[in-house]
């Protein structure tokens, strides 16, 4: 699978514009988060190809080694990514493979990722459900709660998140 196609899917995980005063990230262009990228004038994203050029590609995709990873662990590593933080995704990755987990993409976590080629699938499987035991372990502890704001009882929060790893769960199913 190619960059663009990875990049498709969390695109429409991501969508266009939010400014919802209970998401912890602020305002909100194509997935690009004023909290999480304070220096990125979102108002200029007019495109999703401008996030991809302005934060996508140096913020996510090479932190991840991207390319190096193949079809499916390309898109479900990026969508993690972007979602709960690029250090998350890669120790979850090293972990899903059963390598050192060290938060650094390198030499051993590629080789074994490039064992398991051509079939990624059960792997990419496997660590889209390690991000679902994440996120329902944190809805139940309280993991969500920062101050004043409870993201516990907010069930769209937990509606979004099951839409977004069942649809990388779909397109894990439909790679070849």
């Amino acid at each position: 699978m190619s960059a663009k196609r990875s990049f498709e899917i969390v695109a429409e995980n991501e969508g266009g514009w939010a400014d919802d005063k209970r998401d912890r990230g602020g305002r909100t262009r194509w997935g690009v988060s004023s909290k999480a990228h304070p220096g990125v004038d979102l108002d200029s994203l007019h495109t999703f190809e401008d996030a991809l050029r302005v934060v996508y590609v140096p913020k996510y995709w090479a932190p991840i080694c991207g390319e190096e990873l193949g079809e499916p662990l390309d898109f479900t590593v990026l969508d993690a990514a972007v979602h709960h933080g690029t250090w998350r995704a890669k120790c979850w990755l090293q972990s899903t493979l059963g390598v050192k987990v060290d938060g650094k993409i390198g030499d051993i976590t590629l080789a074994r990722v490039e064992r398991l080629k051509p079939d990624t699938r059960a792997t990419a499987q496997s660590f889209n459900e390690r991000r679902i035991k994440f996120m329902v372990d944190g809805f139940r502890n309280g993991s969500f709660v920062d101050g004043d704001l409870d993201l516990r009882g907010e069930t769209i929060y937990l509606w979004n998140f099951w839409r977004r790893t069942a649809r990388i769960s779909y397109e894990i199913g439909r790679t070849t």
